[in-house]
């Protein structure tokens, strides 16, 4: 039998705030470099934009979870 901790079941329960929250982000900087036409942003490198995104998306996605 397999037992899940407290810590995990938060993990997973916190899982839809979690992909709220990169939807926001993701949405938030679609609408600085597109509709807003933030200088810096819009005039960035699309991968640029990724690579400095990157590790955010991945502590919001990984680095919290338990074992």
């Amino acid at each position: 039998m397999i037992t899940t901790s407290g810590s995990v079941v938060r993990w997973r329960a916190d899982a839809d705030l979690r992909a709220a929250v990169i939807s926001a982000v993701l949405i938030g900087v679609a609408l600085g470099r597109h509709l807003l036409a933030l200088d810096h942003l819009a005039d960035a490198d699309p991968d640029r934009v990724v690579d400095i995104l990157r590790p955010a998306v991945r502590a919001v996605t990984k680095a919290d979870r338990p074992e």
